[in-house]
């Protein structure tokens, strides 16, 4: 009886946080399939001349997810297909998650920049794909 009792208990609280996980907002990769933690998210997905990589997650929750990376930019010298990419530190911050057909999705990144940038701008704020293709 305490053996039933004691997988009972188990399996209500795999099953509780299962839910919990799936009620947090995700991110997605140009229009992939969402996720959450991802080590990459590129920025402009036009040309993919600027992608975070190498992205650790230091919180994700409901309403911000917070972490730290590189920003990969491409100088575009002399022009963009020739250009190379430079790498610059990155404090990530993901915000206002909105809902969509596929669940909430962070629907903005805000970047500090921890030493040099590519931009000659400390900080950066911009909006991010909230619907993955096909959807």
């Amino acid at each position: 009886t305490t053996t039933a009792h004691t997988t009972t208990a188990h399996t209500t609280t795999a099953h509780t946080t299962t839910a919990h996980t799936t009620t947090l907002p995700r991110v997605t990769e140009c229009g992939t399939d969402p996720s959450m933690r991802p080590a990459r998210i590129t920025i402009a997905c036009a040309d993919g001349n600027l992608y975070l990589n190498k992205l650790r997650w230091s919180t994700w929750a409901s309403t911000r997810a917070t972490g730290t990376g590189l920003a990969e930019q491409n100088d575009c010298k002399p022009y963009c297909a020739a250009g190379h990419f430079h790498s610059y530190p990155v404090d990530v911050t993901l915000t206002l998650p909105v809902a969509t057909a596929k669940g909430r999705m962070f629907s903005t990144v805000h970047l500090v920049f921890t030493h040099a940038s590519p931009i000659n701008k400390k900080t950066e704020t911009t909006t991010i794909p909230t619907t993955p293709l096909g959807s």
